[in-house]
This record gives C-alpha cells, structure tokens and sequence, in this order.
C-alpha cells in the first residue's frame, strides 16, 4: 500500500512504497551486490511488478532497459539515462535509489547555480574561523555523503551545470575518492564504498566532449558514441541509456492507475 504523509505534496520513494520494500527484502533470497539493500533480481520486482508478492509495476516501457540498467550500477560504475523531457528519467533513478540504498535522498538538482559545495563540501564558516579547518566544520555534500555511507548519489539535470561543475563529478566518479585539506601536514579523505554508484539524469544529450570524459571515467572499452538524432533510442553504453520517446504516455497511464 502507498503511504502518504498528509502533510507531504510528494512522499519521497522509499516512503511512499515502503510496504513493497519490506515486503522483498523478506522474501528475498539472492545475492546482494556489496552496500545493496536487495538483491537485482528483488530491485527488477520492485521497478516492473511482482503479482506473487502484490508489487505493482512503477515503470511503463522497455524492460530491457531496467536490466542493463542494474547491470551498469552492479559494476559500480556511473549510470547515465538520456531522453527526452518527461521520459521518467528521474523517476526511474529514484526507484533505483530506493531500492538499491534505502534512500533516494541523495540528490544534486543540476542547474546554473550549482556550486562546487553542493558537489564536494562546503564550511560552517562560524566554526571555521572559531576552531580552523576541522571535520566538525565540514559540511559535506550529497555526492560525499552517498561515498561515504556507500548510497546512491542522484545528479539531475547534469548538461544544466557549469563546465567546472561538470568536471569535478567526472574527477570524482574516476578516481572515487574525494581528498579534503584539514591542516597544514594531514589530508583528509573520503573513499567511496560500494554500491560506488552515480546516476546521471541529463537533458538535453551531452557533448561529445562530457561524453568522451564519462567513458574514460568509467574505464569503459567501448567506442560507440551516440548522435544527436540516436537521442529517443536505447544508447548501447553500458552506463548509459536513452529512454524511448513512446514512454511519457505510459507514464502517464501508470500516474492515473497509482491515483486510483
């Protein structure tokens, strides 16, 4: 049953499908990849539906997609989904978020203003000049926090952000360690644990140079390089995927079944 808070215009995933979420990982049996609340198999159930366990079906298009999709995040690697505004981009990587960490919390909400804080750490500033660089007055980021307690970190709207912003979450994703100058002579260090994965909600398509960056970053061998025009098609990357155009009115239709 979906929970909502009378107070709450939109319940966060995992609060909304809690009973379904409890109800897998009791029924659950597979193996779970390292830092995974449920298995793969148990995350498909809770995205595409499972009759057995009364789990309805959350995503309307291809099914194809959510698999590879788990593939790229079981290889703790980035996961990228490109498509066309309203294709369930966000949706798709809250469920994701939901059922692989617990928590769908973790997000950067890309845009023009993000600043390098909101994707490394920032300074309680009274406690910076009261006490100096320490960890009391570090006040990290989602995309720290997620490494450090080994959760799913959600980038929406990643073309949004500014070059440089850009930049630090490729430097990030490609070395999966984020180092944080405490004094003089130590060095702090946030190393990421597993699941060790970043989606990637991007609209428009990337550039073909943010796209190179990512590949290297996610020490990826293949070569193939989407078009422009391959935007409404299934991307064959392993860490990212393009959502079919045809998917809104699904979406649409699954809006109006969870409504009723």
């Amino acid at each position: 049953m979906e929970q909502r808070h009378p107070l709450q215009l939109r319940p966060s995933a995992e609060t909304r499908f809690a009973d379904e979420l409890a109800a897998l990982k009791a029924a659950d049996q597979g193996r779970r990849p390292p830092g995974w609340a449920l298995s793969a198999r148990a995350v498909r159930s809770f995205i595409l539906g499972d009759s057995k366990l009364s789990v309805r079906r959350k995503f309307y298009g291809d099914d194809a997609l959510v698999e590879r999709a788990l593939v790229a995040l079981m290889s703790e690697q980035g996961l990228m989904l490109v498509g066309e505004p309203g294709t369930a981009k966000s949706m798709l990587s809250e469920l994701l978020a939901a059922a692989i960490s617990g928590s769908s919390m973790l997000v950067v909400q890309g845009s023009t203003g993000v600043t390098e804080d909101h994707v490394r750490y920032g300074w309680n500033y009274a406690l910076l000049i009261a006490e100096g660089p320490s960890l009391r007055a570090l006040v990290p980021s989602p995309v720290m926090e997620a490494m450090r307690l080994g959760r799913v970190v959600r980038v929406e709207e990643l073309t949004r952000c500014p070059p440089e912003i850009q930049d630090v979450l490729i430097s990030v994703l490609s070395e999966k360690v984020m180092a944080v100058p405490l004094f003089s002579n130590a060095l702090f260090e946030i190393r990421m644990l597993p699941p060790r994965a970043v989606t990637f909600t991007p609209v428009p398509l990337p550039t073909m140079t943010l796209l190179s960056a990512l590949m290297k970053a996610t020490a990826l061998t293949s070569s193939a390089v989407p078009s422009a025009s391959a935007i409404t098609e299934l991307v064959m990357l392993p860490f990212m995927f393009a959502l079919p155009s045809s998917t809104p009115c699904e979406v649409r239709r699954s809006m109006r079944e969870r409504s009723t």
